[in-house]
Formats: C-alpha cells, sequence, structure tokens
C-alpha cells in the first residue's frame, strides 16, 4: 500500500492545485478524514483518496479539471466514461491500475486507474417516501448501466434484459441520462434538510445513506489539519461525522482497504493488466474526453 499512497499524494497536489487557482471549495471525506485526524496522513492500509465539496464547487470544477488536467490524468464521470459504474467523478492515472472484481467479473471496459473520488455534497430529503424513490431511482440507474455495459456471455433471459436495457439507454441518449442522474439529487427542493451526504446517488439502500450522511450543523465551519506534510480541510464537527460513521474511531483496527480485492499497480496500466491477465480488447477502451459542453 505504501506506494498506491505515495501515488495518490502526487496526484493530491494536482487536484490541490485546481482548487486553490480557482477558489473551489473542498473537504477531506470519508477515510482520508479518518486517517487525517488519527494518522496525521493516510490510513496505512487504505487505497485512495476521498475527497466532497458542494454541488455548485463540483460542477465548476468539473468544468475546470476537464481542461485543465493532462496526461497523464484524466477526469472520469459518467458522461465521457458511460461504462463507468459510479456516480462520482475520479481523477485517475493513465498509468496505473485500480481493478475491481466487479468489473473483471461483467466484463466492462472503463477506465481503471489509480484514483481520487470526488463527491458532490448534497441535501437529505427529510420526507421519506422522497427519500426512499430517489434511492430506488438512483438504484434503477445503477442496474439499467450495468446491464447496459456489461459484455460478458449471459443466459437467455439476461440477454433479453441487456437487449431492452441498451435499447432504453440508446432512446434517452447518454447525454441526457447522465444529466437527469445528476439532476435526481441536486434538484431536491423540498424543507431545509437536517443532513447532508456525499454522493447521495451511489447510496443505493436505507442503511447505506443513513451510514453516511452528518448532520448539517457538523459542516458549517472548515478547520484545518496535518495530512502528511500538507494542511488540509476537514468540517468543523469531524468528531460526530466520525463517530455517527465509524464509531471508536480513535482506536485504530485493521481492516481492509476501502475498495476489498482490487487489484492495484503503479507500475502496469489497467489495459495492460486487463488484457494480458484477462483477455480484455485494448482497442475496447475509450480515452475519458472533455466534459466542459454538457454542464
Amino acid at each position: 500500500c505504501c506506494n498506491v499512497l505515495s501515488f495518490l499524494f502526487q496526484k493530491r497536489h494536482y487536484y490541490r492545485k485546481i482548487c486553490r487557482n480557482n477558489d473551489i471549495c473542498y473537504w477531506l471525506t470519508a477515510g482520508t478524514v479518518l486517517g487525517a485526524v488519527r494518522h496525521g496522513g493516510f490510513i496505512p492500509w487504505d487505497d485512495d483518496l476521498d475527497v466532497v465539496m458542494p454541488r455548485s464547487d463540483y460542477n465548476r470544477f468539473l468544468r475546470i479539471a476537464s481542461k485543465e488536467i493532462g496526461h497523464p490524468y484524466v477526469l472520469q464521470t459518467q458522461l465521457n466514461d458511460p461504462a463507468n459504474q459510479t456516480a462520482i467523478a475520479r481523477i485517475r492515472n493513465d498509468n496505473s491500475a485500480a481493478i475491481l472484481h466487479p468489473y473483471i467479473d461483467d466484463r466492462i471496459y472503463c477506465h481503471q486507474g489509480v484514483f481520487v473520488d470526488i463527491y458532490p455534497l448534497e441535501e437529505v430529503p427529510t420526507d421519506t417516501r422522497v427519500l426512499n424513490a430517489k434511492m430506488r431511482a438512483s438504484f434503477f440507474v445503477r442496474r439499467l448501466r450495468r446491464l447496459v455495459f456489461s459484455t460478458r456471455r449471459r443466459p437467455f433471459l439476461g440477454m433479453v434484459k441487456t437487449m431492452i436495457a441498451r435499447g432504453l439507454f440508446n432512446l434517452i441518449g447518454a447525454k441526457r441520462f447522465w444529466r437527469w442522474q445528476e439532476d435526481l439529487w441536486s434538484g431536491y427542493s423540498g424543507a431545509k434538510s437536517d443532513y447532508l451526504v456525499g454522493a447521495p446517488g451511489i447510496r443505493y439502500s436505507e442503511p447505506k445513506m443513513l451510514a453516511n450522511r452528518f448532520p448539517y450543523h457538523c459542516c458549517r465551519e472548515m478547520l484545518w489539519v496535518p495530512f502528511e506534510y500538507l494542511m488540509v480541510p476537514v468540517f468543523s464537527g469531524y468528531e460526530e461525522i466520525l463517530t455517527l460513521q465509524y464509531g471508536d474511531w480513535e482506536k485504530p483496527v485493521r481492516g481492509g482497504a476501502a475498495h476489498g480485492s482490487a487489484i492495484i499497480s503503479v507500475d502496469r496500466s489497467y489495459r495492460d493488466v486487463l488484457s494480458q491477465k484477462y483477455g480484455f480488447e485494448l482497442t475496447r477502451f475509450l480515452r475519458c474526453e472533455s466534459v466542459d459542453a454538457v454542464l
């Protein structure tokens, strides 16, 4: 993991520079906050870096980063890499690998380099019916994408479902589908929420939503804490947030990496690993392109 964390820290400088130069507000989130306040940097067994930003700054970051990021880095969203199954933005390194096994099992062709997760911060609807409806819609979107972009062989009924899903996706269009998916949570206009959550579109069930939300009052101010040899922003109420998410977070417990048994390499690209070890076709991988035109 040490090589991976060093690799991520290099990208951290790149990401931080874009935010600083363009006055984009962001905070560390999830396990990266835990690492910052408990270890003074990365959790030794972690394999990614997580940041969150308000929706308006998130949209602005995508527009700017799509122009400023260059090889070997790429900005990945579900618009410029539609087969990607995660409804957040990521900065990835083209010359590395962070391959999740479900992508191998379903033969999904998308960018799978080592990454930084970037979450949009959204309000959680106070009306349970609205919340459940949005989570069901998010689950439907996830299932549809997996069917559309999976290339593994399926039994007859599975093939029929895949054909229907691809027909529906093509009818809607990739850009319109992505825009609707983004607006699903950012367009919430109910009563003022008491809770916020990073990337609600990837929380497909009530337990996942409840485990990852945090009280609004915890996010009103920003604190700067040491992270490796930098000072980085976290929510002022990070102690309450970490207690809600991890329980007794001050006591280190050796666990698995955030993405389980992912295949990680900083020396070989995901294309090389997938083609040489799993028989993926190199020509089917698409390079991520600018998302500026549709935001």
